[in-house]
């Protein structure tokens, strides 16, 4: 941040900040809320935040199979014990 500048704030506020900050300097502590804040938006933008419809049927169906194998082998694995 090469530029300087100055911005009126209320002293409500700096403490706030004072007290979140941690080792951060005041500046370094605003630009990160401000790209933690702004950093959801460009998620939302690309299309990473939610899965499709396509995904989540994929994802039920891998579920399932995952499910009936293990049934499968729990069930196989009994029968063995009681031989």
């Amino acid at each position: 941040m090469n530029q300087s500048g100055a911005a009126l704030v209320s002293e409500e506020l700096l403490r706030k900040i004072d007290q979140n900050r941690a080792e951060l300097s005041r500046e370094e502590f605003v630009d990160h809320c401000v790209d933690a804040f702004l950093a959801p938006e460009a998620d939302a933008a690309a299309g990473e935040r939610y899965v499709t419809r396509e995904e989540f049927r994929a994802f039920q169906r891998n579920i399932q199979m995952l499910q009936a194998s293990f049934i499968e082998f729990f069930v196989t694995y009994g029968l063995e014990l009681y031989k």
